[in-house]
C-alpha cells in the first residue's frame, strides 16, 4: 500500500515538473523606442529615463513567475548586429520583431513606445538643518505597449497604460494579467477538487479563483484555431509545495465528465474584483 501511495506521489512530482515547464510561456521584450519633452528616441540611443520604465516592464514580467524572458544580454547581442548594419537611427519594424522572435524561440513579443515629460516642479520637503530640500515631482509617462503573438505575427492587444515614472507597478501587472492571464492545465479530478502543478513560486495563494475551459482546436479556412467553451470556476483550498488543490464551485458534472474523456481542460485565473 505505501508503495503504491509513493509511486503515486512520485508521478505526480514528475507531472508537475513537466507541466511547469509546458505551460511557461517565453516572453522577449524589446527595445523601446520613445520620446521625452518632445524630442524623439529610437532604440539605439533612449535616456535613461525611458530605459527605466522598461526596466519595469521587464520586472513585471519576471516576477509573475509564469513566463521565461529572454535574457537581455541575449537581446543585446542581436541589436548591436542591427546597429552595425546601420548609419543612422531607425525604428525596428514589427516583421523585424517577429523574425528575432522566431529565432529566440519566443512564444510572444513585448514592444512599444514610452513617453515621457519631465515634471520639472520641486517641492519643498523637509528642513535639514539650515537648509530646506527640494524633492522633484514624478515625471508624466504614457507607456504604449504591443504584444505580438510570435507564431503569427498578430497583434493580440495594444494599451497605453499612464501614470507616473516609478509608480506604474500595478498598471503593468493588471495589463498582463488582462491580456496573458495565468492558464494551467488540469492533472487531477476527483469528485468536486481539482489538482494543479503551477509550481511553488506561483504566486498563487487560497481562496484566489480560477475559471475551468475545455478546448477544443478547429480548423477555420485552412487556419487552425483554439476554441475555449467555459465549464464552471473553482477555488483554491490547498497549497502543498508545487501542488494545488481547487473545489468546483460550478460545473463540477461537466468537468468530472470532460476530464474522464481526456478532453483537454484549463483553468485560467480570474481577476478578482
Amino acid at each position: 500500500m505505501k508503495k503504491s501511495i509513493y509511486l503515486v506521489v512520485f508521478c505526480l512530482s514528475l507531472l508537475s515538473h513537466v507541466y511547469a515547464q509546458d505551460t511557461k510561456m517565453t516572453i522577449a521584450i524589446t527595445a523601446f523606442n520613445g520620446t521625452v519633452d518632445g524630442n524623439r528616441y529610437y532604440w539605439q540611443n533612449v535616456p535613461a529615463t525611458v530605459q527605466s520604465v522598461q526596466d519595469d516592464i521587464e520586472k513585471a514580467f519576471v516576477k509573475a513567475s509564469r513566463f521565461t524572458v529572454v535574457d537581455r544580454s541575449t537581446m543585446a547581442a542581436w541589436y548591436d548586429e542591427k546597429k552595425r548594419q546601420q548609419t543612422q537611427d531607425f525604428a525596428l519594424s514589427d516583421k523585424d520583431l517577429v523574425e528575432q522572435g522566431k529565432n529566440l524561440g519566443a512564444d510572444y513579443l513585448v514592444t512599444g513606445n514610452i513617453n515621457i515629460v519631465s515634471s520639472g516642479n520641486t517641492v519643498l520637503g523637509a528642513a535639514v538643518g539650515s537648509l530646506t530640500t527640494g524633492i522633484k515631482t514624478p515625471d508624466a509617462v504614457e507607456a504604449i505597449l504591443k504584444i505580438i503573438k510570435v507564431e503569427t505575427g498578430e497583434i493580440i492587444c495594444s494599451e497605453n497604460i499612464k501614470g507616473q515614472r516609478g509608480h506604474l507597478d500595478k498598471k503593468i501587472d493588471d495589463f498582463i494579467d488582462r491580456n496573458l492571464p495565468f492558464s494551467l492545465p488540469i492533472i487531477e479530478v476527483q469528485g468536486d477538487e481539482i489538482t494543479l502543478a503551477p509550481g511553488e513560486d506561483s504566486g498563487i495563494k487560497k481562496g484566489d479563483l480560477f475559471v475551468i475551459y475545455k478546448i477544443v482546436s478547429i480548423d477555420v479556412q485552412g487556419k487552425k484555431m483554439t476554441r475555449k467553451t467555459e465549464l464552471g470556476t473553482a477555488k483554491v483550498t490547498k497549497l502543498e509545495g508545487d501542488f494545488l488543490t481547487c473545489q468546483i464551485l460550478q460545473g463540477a458534472q461537466e468537468i468530472q465528465q470532460f476530464f474522464a474523456q481526456n478532453i483537454p481542460l484549463t483553468v485560467m485565473k480570474k481577476k478578482q474584483q
